[in-house]
């Protein structure tokens, strides 16, 4: 397209300087006149110089000598000083057309790389949106900066909390940047790396050929400016953003303040992931304790079990009267000759107390003995049983686990 444009200018051009030399011959060698004729003069003049900038002055010139030369050769009688001040005003105005249209393509070619530059941190911003895998994350943003030549490359390097390398990803170098790869896993920081970490603002090299000779990339920055900015939220700096830029754009601040934004915003991106990435360790964790906890609880379950069931088969099979209390003196568990010895339901006794049967006292410091102390050998009581008398029972420790036996009637256990 701008091709095919630039093809028309310069016959159309030579159609106007045609015409500017046709009229000069007719009015001052034809009609020997000096009426006022150089009004058509300024059509290619302006065109010259919004079309070509300050090259376009050498149209101007041209008329100017031409309009000059005529006088001189043709009609050197009637020179006048308008004449030459006619000729200085081409001149003059052609320079401040070329002047304004440079200023007006330089702004234009501002707006359109901020454009550019905009359109790719949106659709870093629309990545960060969808995107939940880091390095997937890193990649794709470096391709959206220098999407439509918004920047010339871009290469972000991640970093732990101890500034440890951790991986990086690039978009416009290719196998140039391996040697930086390299560098950094060494613990070796470029310069501008290094002042970029030191500080929370823009990090910018007009050349970077001739300020950072010594740099592996160097090479590829050839009129262009480096500018780089660290990746930091919440006063975690999670790495660097480095990117190639034109060098009369590099110090625009409304371009650098883009950058530093879009390394804030993938700052953030990386702080959620890694939150993330933590919840599901947590959930896996948790996961694999609970699972855990379960299956040492359904082992604990069937100890429990089979201890109960073998507790059971002692109280049921032994001849005397027999009852599990637990520490307090609360009966847990009783036999079926004890509960047709005292003519009650289960019900009713489990969760009442021993002492009214035994002495409180005794029983308490027996209990302590038992359980606290561990002792094991026979502690006899006197027992009074409601409607059976008085009698005596023997505490002894039970043969499985931590329960314990009291023979006659009773056994205990916690």
């Amino acid at each position: 397209m701008v091709k095919s444009k630039e093809k028309y200018k310069i016959p159309v051009m030579a159609v106007l300087i045609g015409i500017c030399c046709v009229l000069t011959y007719y009015f001052h060698t034809i009609l020997e006149t000096g009426r006022v004729f150089t009004h058509f003069f300024y059509v290619p003049i302006i065109l010259a110089a919004l079309w070509w900038r300050r090259k376009g002055l050498a149209v101007a010139i041209f008329l100017a000598v031409l309009l000059i030369f005529s006088h001189i050769s043709v009609r050197d009688e009637v020179v006048t000083t308008n004449d030459y001040i006619r000729a200085l005003v081409f001149i003059i105005i052609a320079f401040v057309v070329a002047t304004l249209s440079e200023m007006i393509a330089k702004s234009q070619e501002k707006s359109d790389h901020l454009n550019t530059i905009l359109r790719g941190i949106q659709n870093v911003n629309q990545l960060i949106a969808r995107e939940k895998d880091r390095d997937r994350l890193v990649q794709k943003a470096c391709e959206n900066l220098i999407e439509n030549r918004g920047c010339y490359s871009a290469w972000i390097t991640l970093l732990d909390e101890n500034r440890g390398f951790l991986t990086a990803a690039e978009a416009g170098l290719g196998a140039v940047f391996s040697p930086v790869i390299e560098m950094m896993k060494r613990g070796e920081f470029s310069e501008c790396v290094q002042n970029a970490l030191e500080q929370s603002g823009i990090v910018m090299v007009e050349d970077v050929t001739a300020a950072r000779a010594d740099c592996p990339l160097a090479s590829t920055y050839t009129g262009r400016a480096g500018v780089t900015v660290r990746m930091e939220h919440g006063g975690r700096v999670y790495g660097v953003l480095s990117v190639s830029t034109p060098a009369e754009m590099a110090a625009d601040v409304y371009e650098q303040l883009l950058l530093k934004e879009v390394a804030g915003d993938i700052a953030f991106a990386l702080h959620d992931i890694e939150l993330e990435d933590a919840r599901k360790r947590a959930e896996g964790a948790l996961r694999r304790f609970t699972e855990e906890l379960e299956l040492k609880v359904e082992e604990r379950t069937k100890e429990l079990a089979k201890e109960r069931d073998y507790t059971r088969h002692l109280i049921e099979s032994s001849p005397d009267f027999q009852m599990i209390l637990n520490k307090n003196g609360r009966i847990m568990d009783v036999d079926e000759a004890f509960l047709c010895a005292v003519g009650k339901s289960r019900e009713k006794l489990i969760g009442s107390s021993i002492y009214n049967c035994l002495p409180k006292e005794a029983t308490e410091k027996a209990i302590a003995e038992i359980f606290e102390k561990g002792k094991v050998r026979n502690i006899e009581l006197p027992a009074d049983i409601p409607g059976k008398g008085t009698n005596t029972t023997t505490l002894s420790r039970c043969p499985t686990s931590a329960q314990f036996v009291a023979s006659f009637f009773s056994w205990f256990s916690e």
